[in-house]
């Protein structure tokens, strides 16, 4: 679907005269990825606005954005899967914010410990198909891990001030939700490299 409609607007670009046919699948590529990403960031504030404080919608995409881009993390085959598990994750984080409101500090404590381990040991895990030079790997881990950091001293900090707890729990959350990213995606590996060695 993102496919044609990329493919349809490039096409009349191109019959315009406004692009050249060379660049034909940058632009395509280009087009999908923006249209992909406005659409879940439409969806996903459509959701806040429906069931939720508009807070978390910013806290999710400040905290989940960056560190999700530095450490990784799984990666779907299509733009619509891509959509549906953006939904998914962002509807599984606007409930336990809704219908668990007090989530225990040493809960969150947990996961916080748990991400930071798991981004120290594995991020940034990098997709088979993002050729990136061990430098850029080099800089991911080195982002992806102050960035967690930084995270871990800014929840800290905030439970010293006595800040809604609230806005502790959906940090704690948006950045759990990386880190299952990352585990999600290290299981897909393994068991693709199982199925290559059974074959």
């Amino acid at each position: 679907m993102i496919n044609l409609i990329a493919k349809s607007i490039v096409s009349f670009l191109i019959n315009q005269n406004a692009i050249k046919k060379d660049d034909e699948e940058v632009y395509v590529y280009g087009l999908e990825l923006i249209t992909s990403t406005s659409i879940s960031l439409l969806s996903t504030l459509l959701l806040t606005l429906l069931f939720s404080n508009w807070y978390y919608f910013v806290i999710f995409y400040i905290f989940f954005i960056p560190l999700r881009i530095y450490a990784g993390g799984f990666h779907a085959n299509s733009y619509e899967s891509c959509f549906f598990t953006t939904i998914l994750v962002y509807t599984a984080y606007i409930l336990i914010l809704n219908k668990i409101p007090n989530i225990p500090f040493y809960i969150i404590a947990i996961l916080l410990v748990f991400s930071i381990i798991t981004i120290f040991k594995f991020a940034p895990v990098i997709h088979k198909n993002n050729i990136i030079t061990e430098i850029g790997v080099k800089k991911r881990r080195f982002i992806s891990r102050l960035l967690i950091i930084v995270y871990a001293l800014i929840i800290s900090t905030l439970l010293l001030i006595n800040l809604e707890y609230k806005i502790i729990i959906a940090i704690g959350l948006a950045t759990t939700a990386v880190t299952i990213s990352i585990i999600i995606n290290i299981l897909f590996e393994r068991r693709e490299k199982n199925e290559k060695v059974l074959v």
